[in-house]
């Protein structure tokens, strides 16, 4: 059997993957989150089983909008640059916006009382921001976010 593949179909082909390739890396891109210190924390219940802390730094491209996650304990934010915005899964689907220099306290609590919400920067100009989470004794390194499907404030 003879085959048979045109210069056309071939250039199609290439074009329509190169998108995919393109649209896969701009969604991964949107949000880029790099460890910057990990420390312990002394835990007053269970001495011997103190708190994790992590540091991240999140860069934030214009107009991104994060996955609706949960943390299993409390996170500070700090906006070092740009413009940050918390929507919370919550009737109504408030939303607050933070800047350069503010502050936002995320009070995630343990397995049963998550509090779900989602990050975003609506401003035309990159947003940076430092997060520390305080976590539970034994939390894997993947675990200081957890995706979660929102109640209220569906897609």
């Amino acid at each position: 059997m003879k085959k048979f593949t045109s210069a056309t179909a071939t250039r199609r082909f290439g074009l329509v993957l190169l998108l995919v390739i393109a649209s896969v890396g701009v969604a991964k891109a949107q949000l880029q989150r790099t460890l910057v210190a990990l420390g312990e924390l002394p835990n007053p219940i269970f001495p011997t089983a103190p708190f994790q802390l992590r540091e991240v730094r999140v860069k934030l491209v214009p107009h991104a909008v994060g996955p609706w996650h949960y943390h299993p304990g409390p996170a500070q934010i700090i906006v070092k640059r740009g413009t940050f915005t918390l929507t919370q899964d919550e009737p109504g689907c408030p939303a607050v916006e933070y800047h350069a220099g503010d502050v936002a306290i995320e009070p995630n609590g343990p397995e049963g009382s998550p509090h779900v919400h989602r990050p975003s920067n609506p401003s035309d100009d990159e947003t940076v921001i430092y997060i520390t989470f305080t976590l539970p004794p034994g939390t894997p390194p993947d675990q200081d976010l957890i995706p979660a499907q929102p109640q209220f404030c569906g897609e």
